[in-house]
């Protein structure tokens, strides 16, 4: 087969950065994502330290203040008698501060939920640990929030890109 400008082996490109670099595409791509995790660790762990350090003295207001004993197996947040937090209570909940902070009736659970779960994609979270987290038995249910971050990774590929 000739080779022509149109037409390339697929080797040619790996063979290339190899002479022109010293080290094989793959050594460059595992050096970049020890990088990147290096990075993020960096970054990200003083706030998991300070919001776990939040987080902890939070539940522990909480805990102080609960009528009625807890399972140390059961859920944490109970409804007014001790009985199960359904998700009419959180509804309601999230109504009655609705209005007391003068927030749209777009703000409901379900749009907290769904803003939760794009911000985290938007940070970079795996989408498996989003699934996870809010409990979807599905991927395919997961996946409809990287519909709503596509416009961000378009403008981020459109800077980053240089053909863009």
């Amino acid at each position: 087969m000739a080779t022509t400008a149109f037409t390339r082996p697929a080797t040619t490109a790996p063979r290339a950065i190899t002479r022109a670099t010293g080290e094989s595409p793959a050594v460059r791509w595992t050096l970049t994502a020890v990088a990147l995790i290096f990075l993020a660790l960096t970054l990200l762990l003083p706030l998991v330290l300070v919001f776990h350090e939040a987080l902890s003295k939070g539940v522990e207001a909480y805990l102080a203040q609960v009528p009625f004993a807890l399972d140390p197996d059961g859920p944490l947040f109970r409804a007014k008698r001790g009985g199960p937090l359904s998700p009419r209570h959180v509804q309601a909940m999230v109504q009655t501060l609705r209005g007391r902070l003068g927030l749209p009736a777009s703000a409901t659970p379900h749009a907290l939920r769904h803003s939760f779960a794009t911000h985290l994609l938007g940070a970079g979270a795996d989408l498996r640990s989003i699934q996870e987290l809010l409990g979807h038995a599905s991927l395919s249910t997961t996946q409809r929030y990287t519909q709503v971050d596509a416009a961000a990774l378009l403008s981020a590929y459109s800077k980053a890109h240089p053909h863009a």
